[in-house]
C-alpha cells in the first residue's frame, strides 16, 4: 500500500538527505515514488523554490561573515611578524576577491538594465501575440 506522503515532507527530506535513496527510505518510500513525483509540475516547482531559498538562507549566512573574513586577511596580511610568503597569499586573496565581487556586480548590474529594456519589449510582445490570435479566431 503506498503511502500518501505530503509534498511539502519529501521536498523537506530530499533537502536533509544525502540522495533520493537516503530520503526514500527514511519516508518508507520506494525510489520510484519520488522520481515520479519529481515529474510532476507542481511538485518541481515546490523543490525548485525550497532549494532556492536553501541556497538564499546559506548565501545569507556567509555574507554576514564576509566583513570577518576580509578583516582577517587584512590583520594577516598587515603583521609583519608573519611570514612574507603568507602575508602576500592574504593580500593576492582580497585582491583576487575583491575582483571577482566587482565583476559580478557588475555583471548583476548589466543585467538589471537590460531586463528593464527586454520587459516592457517582452509585454509588447504578448499584447501583440494576443491580438493576432484574437483576430486569427474571429476570422
Amino acid at each position: 500500500m503506498a503511502k500518501n506522503i505530503p509534498d511539502e515532507v519529501i521536498v523537506a527530506e530530499l533537502l536533509n538527505s544525502v540522495s533520493i535513496r537516503a530520503a526514500a527510505k527514511k519516508l518508507g518510500l520506494q525510489e520510484k515514488t519520488i522520481y515520479k513525483r519529481m515529474k510532476q509540475p507542481e511538485f518541481k516547482k515546490l523543490y525548485a523554490d525550497a532549494r532556492k531559498e536553501v541556497v538564499e538562507q546559506a548565501t545569507a549566512r556567509l555574507q554576514n561573515f564576509a566583513n570577518q573574513a576580509v578583516s582577517c586577511l587584512a590583520l594577516v596580511m598587515s603583521k609583519q611578524e608573519y611570514a612574507p610568503q603568507v602575508r602576500t597569499n592574504a593580500a593576492d586573496a582580497i585582491l583576487r576577491y575583491c575582483l571577482k565581487f566587482s565583476e559580478k556586480a557588475d555583471i548583476a548590474d548589466r543585467i538589471e538594465a537590460l531586463e528593464k529594456v527586454l520587459d516592457p519589449l517582452s509585454q509588447s510582445l504578448e499584447e501583440l501575440a494576443t491580438t493576432q490570435l484574437e483576430s486569427d479566431d474571429i476570422s
